[in-house]
């Protein structure tokens, strides 16, 4: 998905939200500050980059901007649904659906429909958080016990990245390492799980 398309899309939701509140860019500024916990405010002129597509919007921002509007983070971002909105279609609540991806796209860990090849379905206590199932096909890989006929299950909450594998976006590749470290790139998600081809 191209990332200036996924910014502007953000921007209208959020424009849309702020609206249905009636509130001005300053309110939503101020309200943005107080859930944050911030003394000073955010200006107006911040939400209106976010607004204007002009400012990228964090996931953990998308996540806050959820809470401000009580609503889904898919709410805000057209993107694949997350693992805890999506019902499996079997187990019932006791299984999770998570989406499968070839390669992560540019603006990952948002991730546009188009770019999911299908769902994996397995007992949500396997793997708590998981968000994704990625293939290792096209991902480099900088750890021995994980092959390229492997798949990881991701999970994007957090942001504790030592101690574990680590999937980090260095420029437009991606890289499956342990503690990473800030030559090797940005950290994007959490290695929660392997699941190896047979």
């Amino acid at each position: 998905m191209d990332v200036s398309k996924l910014r502007s899309n953000i921007g209208k939701k959020i424009r849309e939200l702020r609206e249905s509140k009636n509130w001005s860019q300053q309110e939503l500024a101020a309200e943005l500050a107080r859930v944050l916990g911030r003394k000073e405010p955010f200006s107006a002129a911040a939400i209106s980059r976010y607004e204007d597509g002009k400012r990228s919007v964090k996931p953990e921002m998308i996540e806050v901007f959820s809470r401000i509007f009580d609503v889904q983070p898919s709410a805000i971002y057209s993107v694949t649904r997350q693992v805890a909105e999506e019902k499996a279609v079997y187990g019932g609540e006791n299984a999770v659906r998570v989406p499968i991806l070839s390669v992560p796209g540019e603006s990952f860990p948002f991730v546009a429909e188009n770019e999911v090849e299908g769902y994996a379905e397995f007992p949500r206590f396997l793997f708590p958080g998981a968000r994704f199932l990625i293939k290792l096909t096209a991902v480099e890989i900088k750890t021995k016990d994980i092959s390229r006929k492997d798949y990881c299950v991701l999970s994007t909450g957090g942001k504790q990245w030592s101690g574990g594998k680590v999937l980090v976006k260095s420029g437009r590749k991606f890289v499956v390492t342990e503690s990473p470290s800030k030559e090797e790139g940005e950290p994007v998600a959490r290695v929660i799980g392997v699941l190896k081809s047979v």
